[in-house]
């Protein structure tokens, strides 16, 4: 009599069903961890991306222009939004015998197009009427080119009060941001 050898092991079909089971659960791993990874990407876009800057610089722009102000002036003879605030210059070191309360220099805060941009010049003083009249300005700089609306707020001309509603929008990532920023004139 032939005796029969028991083999011991798995099948085929054993092992067929535990690499397909592997197979599985290696790709819903992989899928979780891709999506994990676009998602961190488009935060980190989203937090670090072009508008975010851009709205940061302007916040900052217009805050530190707007504390030094002594005075601001909403436009709204030329039909666009914009703020004048003037201001005195730094590099001016008014003694008692020559300090004078009318400020010598200026800042316009304007979009145009999709850029929002500020203006800087100077002031010419008529101490006799108590008045003061803008030149042209001398600097130009754009502080953001992806505006899609911006507007200028003074609340009241009795207060210190000049504020500043900034809307970006990136077409690219199809994103927008919406920036609001209230600055008080200290002088």
């Amino acid at each position: 009599m032939i005796e029969k050898t028991k083999y011991r092991g798995f099948t085929m079909i054993e092992v067929m069903l535990v690499v397909l089971i592997s197979s599985i659960a290696l790709l819903a791993t992989a899928s979780v961890l891709a999506d994990a990874h676009r998602g961190f990407n488009k935060m980190y876009i989203r937090v670090h991306g072009d508008i975010v800057n851009q709205a940061h610089e302007a916040r900052v722009i217009f805050d530190r222009i707007c504390r030094k102000s002594s005075r601001s002036y909403k436009d709204t003879s030329t039909g666009t939004d914009e703020v004048y605030v003037y201001y005195f210059s730094t590099d001016s070191n008014p003694t008692k015998a020559t300090f004078s309360p009318m400020p010598d220099r200026f800042a316009r805060f304007y979009t145009q197009g999709t850029d929002l941009k500020v203006d800087y010049g100077s002031l010419t003083r008529d101490v006799a009427a108590d008045t003061v009249t803008r030149q042209d300005a001398e600097t130009s700089i754009t502080i953001a080119n992806s505006v899609s609306n911006a507007i200028f707020l003074q609340p009241d001309t009795s207060t210190s009060v000049v504020q500043m509603i900034l809307t970006l929008h990136d077409t690219e990532l199809n994103q927008g941001l919406t920036v609001t920023c209230s600055s008080v004139r200290h002088n």
